[in-house]
């Protein structure tokens, strides 16, 4: 059956404080911090949209739920990706950001037992997790001062979730994995996008 990947935002005042200085630990890097008197808006959906006049680098990470279809398009199912709202789910967790969508694309594994997407290793409702760098591959001038690592997500037909983090994309987002399983390969093919700032982006990853 079809697979469709779905989030929802929390809609909290609280996710964002008007008047806060945004990017996160702005002041300490070298692009500094957004001018003026700070977010315009608090967390509130969906005037928490309006602090992306402010800050460039705005976003809200959000939980992943993975639909299950039939070929008509009728719902069979829903599955929530672990995260930091759930007691049992530790360091596993996986986020999308909401509202900037270009990550979530799926794809089967080359032997078909398996799904995968990409996404942040990050809290739900963080803001500017999207731009943020990751860890080892630190860009001064990107004006998010946190970092955070993407992950690759892998779940098999019972609903099992393996979680393989990375430093790659810092500054932006891992937009897409295909894990080519044969042969005991297990190797991911991913793609994305780097850089938030005015430095070359890094030539190595892990």
């Amino acid at each position: 059956m079809p697979s469709s990947p779905n989030f929802m935002y929390d809609n909290l005042s609280s996710n964002v404080q008007a008047g806060a200085v945004l990017p996160p630990n702005c002041a300490g890097t070298k692009a500094g911090c957004s001018s003026g008197s700070g977010a315009p808006s608090d967390g509130t959906y969906p005037y928490v949209w309006n602090n992306d006049g402010y800050d460039a680098s705005f976003g809200i990470t959000s939980r992943i739920f993975l639909d299950q279809l039939t070929p008509s398009g009728e719902p069979v199912s829903s599955l929530e990706v672990p995260n930091s709202l759930q007691s049992q789910s530790g360091s596993d967790e996986l986020v999308t950001s909401f509202s900037s969508k270009s990550e979530l694309a799926l794809h089967l594994s080359t032997d078909g037992r398996y799904l995968t997407f990409m996404g942040y290793v990050a809290p739900v409702n963080t803001v500017d997790v999207s731009n943020s760098n990751t860890p080892g591959a630190i860009d001064p001038t990107n004006p998010v001062g946190q970092s955070f690592y993407r992950a690759v997500a892998r779940v098999d037909r019972d609903g099992h979730f393996r979680f393989t983090e990375t430093n790659a994309y810092s500054g932006n987002n891992g937009r897409s994995a295909i894990l080519n399983n044969r042969n005991d390969q297990d190797i991911f093919y991913t793609a994305g996008n780097a850089g938030n700032g005015s430095n070359p982006q890094m030539d190595f990853v892990t």
